[in-house]
């Protein structure tokens, strides 16, 4: 009786392969889950890829965050270049010695108010990169998720997070 419980149940060593008898499945393994490798080459290709993705979205998102700053960078200067322009030919055609002595007080004034003005508009602009850089972060890391799990589902391995037998 002892030989014939053996004999149903399989052989007591395993087989050559390294892998269990087939007649006992894995107790940890989901009935509907697959455990062999689809395309052994795919996965490491299709990672490698989805790394290469969101490297190239987060170095977009810095380089347009940069052109922007770039851009209004050079709005200030030209808007000094051509203030200061103005104010010198102003000074150049003044006959009035009374407007000529204010000229310097009157220029910081305005050049103040315009900083001030600058400051604001950079404030402003910072919060807006700041949220669109990051908009574009959590984007490009949600799709290199989505990416990731379709290169493990593609070369069938498992993601036990993510699969609702598991959950």
């Amino acid at each position: 009786t002892g030989a014939s419980v053996a004999a149903a149940a399989g052989p007591i060593f395993p087989l050559a392969s390294g892998q269990a008898h087939p007649a006992r499945p894995d107790p940890m393994q989901s009935p509907h889950e697959d455990t062999r490798m689809k395309d052994p080459t795919a996965f490491p290709m299709a990672l490698a890829q989805a790394n290469c993705a969101l490297q190239a979205r987060i170095a977009e998102l810095a380089q347009s965050g940069g052109q922007y700053w770039y851009e209004f960078v050079q709005r200030l200067v030209n808007d000094g270049i051509a203030e200061g322009s103005a104010e010198l030919q102003e000074i150049l055609h003044t006959q009035d010695w009374q407007r000529l002595l204010a000229t310097p007080a009157d220029a910081y004034w305005r050049q103040l108010q315009q900083r001030f003005g600058d400051q604001q508009a950079a404030a402003q602009i910072a919060v807006a990169a700041q949220a669109s850089f990051a908009r574009g972060v959590q984007d490009a890391l949600a799709a290199w998720q989505r990416d990731t799990i379709a290169a493990l589902d593609q070369a069938g391995l498992a993601t036990p997070a993510l699969d609702p037998v598991w959950a």
